[in-house]
């Protein structure tokens, strides 16, 4: 299977979110945060107390933590000209061949850490930290649905052929 794929920059900002948020401590924090916000908007309201710690607090992180993710996602793929090419991946029973302006790679399945599937997302991950990333808005449904199937089973490892 061949297909042909670009990031765009507000495809790679919202990844960059869906990654962030899926942490369970992230949300906590930024839950906490809104709940301190709250107390601290509500205390200034009826007491006429402003608890200036608590505000703080709130507002770095219901607020500040987002667009440090934001700031850091644009300058990532400002600084990244390989996200921001055509990539043609060809998906074969035994490896994944990229081809680029830019470059050109070749993977063997054997050595793929992980593959995973979020929202609008296939990420095939090379090590912990480094994957490709294959948007979903550059596929067609029935694009996205073989690609799933074939990722599926080369991650189990029953394909035998691609076709």
């Amino acid at each position: 299977m061949i297909i042909r794929t670009r990031i765009i920059e507000p495809e790679y900002i919202m990844l960059a979110f869906r990654l962030n948020y899926r942490r369970p401590w992230r949300i906590f924090a930024t839950v906490l945060g809104a709940l301190i916000l709250m107390y601290a908007l509500y205390s200034a309201a009826n007491d006429y107390y402003f608890p200036t710690r608590h505000f703080i607090f709130g507002i770095v992180f219901v607020f500040l933590i987002p667009v440090l993710i934001y700031i850091r996602a644009k300058k990532s793929y400002a600084a990244n000209l390989r996200l921001q090419e055509e990539i043609e991946y060809e998906f074969t029973d035994d490896r994944m061949l990229q081809r680029a302006t830019s470059f050109t790679s070749e993977r063997d399945w054997s050595r793929t850490y992980k593959i995973e599937e979020v929202k609008n997302f296939f990420l095939i991950y090379e090590s912990s930290a480094t994957f490709n990333i294959i948007p979903h808005s550059s596929l067609t449904p029935e694009e996205v649905n073989q690609l799933r199937y074939i990722l599926h089973h080369i991650q189990t490892g029953a394909i035998k052929k691609l076709k």
